[in-house]
């Protein structure tokens, strides 16, 4: 999503909030509007960013239960 997509989603959020009868439900409507601000100020962040995800190493642990995992031939 773009930062003005997430800026869409805040703006209705709070046209929401100005409907609701209940305070506390406003409060929220309102806080989950600065959420999709804070989304779409992280998203335009991300796009500036050149980050490649690589996974971290097999730990020792998970490379014996692979070894484990492996079809053992049948000794006869």
């Amino acid at each position: 999503m773009s930062l003005r997509e997430h800026e869409q989603q805040a703006a209705r959020c709070l046209a929401l909030a100005e409907q609701l009868p209940d305070v506390a439900r406003q409060q929220s409507m309102i806080r989950m509007a600065a959420a999709w601000l804070r989304l779409g100020q992280q998203a335009e962040k991300n796009l500036a960013l050149d980050v490649v995800y690589e996974p971290p190493p097999a730990r020792p642990a998970q490379r014996v239960m692979q070894q484990q995992q492996q079809i053992q031939p049948n000794k006869r």
